[in-house]
């Protein structure tokens, strides 16, 4: 199995990671590979952004109308997401080459050091030009080049954390009014990554049963219609390596 390849997308920008907003006046800097730094900036303000992402929000009442309208906002905030990203000629020339290497996945790696770009849904992006992965899909969706995006924040170095060699992964889900979510999908989905440290052959097991899942408390914990109280009380007493929502 081929490794991880990973691609780093580094934006920054002069001064303090705090008290900016977004702004189509800022300038940042965006390095990828052996590429020069590009300057690139954001098309709206803070407060378009704000209303964007309050568009994405369930409201108490489910319509039609506005399903279309979080559909379409999602499609746009993915367009401008994505000509942000084009800016960048590093991120196609790394993308292009995971796809010759035929490497299994590839991690996109966001290092940002500017506060205010954690606002930007990244990952809605549709796929930037000169990508590959076609025209219409998502770039974390595309199959051409399966990748994972995560984001870091620059800073200061602190201690390397030691990672434990057993998950402990809990699942945090709740479902709006009327709003059924594929629960049991997301279940199963984790019992099948965590296979290979419970040693249990699932494909033998009765999937839903309590059997089960006593079998793999030690690696997984659900929380099925949870609050945030409930999330604060069992983070109180456990510590967990992943958290999935």
């Amino acid at each position: 199995m081929s490794e991880i390849k990973t691609i780093s997308l580094e934006i920054v920008r002069a001064g303090p990671t705090h008290n900016q907003l977004l702004s189509p006046l800022t300038r940042y800097l965006a390095l990828c590979g052996d590429f020069p730094a590009t300057s690139l900036s954001v098309r709206h303000d803070h407060r378009y952004f704000m209303r964007r992402l309050r568009e994405l929000e369930y409201p108490k009442e489910q319509k039609d109308e506005n399903e279309k309208r979080r559909r379409a906002t999602l499609d746009e905030l993915g367009q401008e997401i994505s000509e942000l990203l084009g800016q960048v000629p590093g991120l196609a020339v790394g993308l292009a080459n995971a796809r010759q290497e035929g490497g299994t996945f590839t991690h996109l790696q966001l290092v940002m050091s500017a506060a205010e770009l954690a606002l930007l849904p990244f990952e809605l992006s549709a796929i930037p030009r000169a990508c590959p992965g076609g025209e219409k899909s998502r770039l974390v969706l595309q199959n051409e080049v399966p990748l994972c995006m995560t984001r870091q924040v620059r800073s200061v170095s602190r201690d390397h954390a030691h990672w434990p060699n057993q998950p402990n992964i809990l699942f945090v889900a709740a479902a709006p009014p009327r709003r059924p979510i594929p629960l049991e999908q997301h279940v199963q989905a984790l019992l099948k990554n965590i296979m290979p440290w419970t040693q249990i052959n699932f494909a033998m097991e009765e999937p839903g049963t309590g059997n089960l899942y006593d079998k793999v408390k030690k690696n997984l914990t659900i929380l099925p219609n949870a609050t945030i109280y409930d999330v604060v009380d069992v983070c109180r007493h456990n510590a967990f390596t992943h958290v999935h929502v």
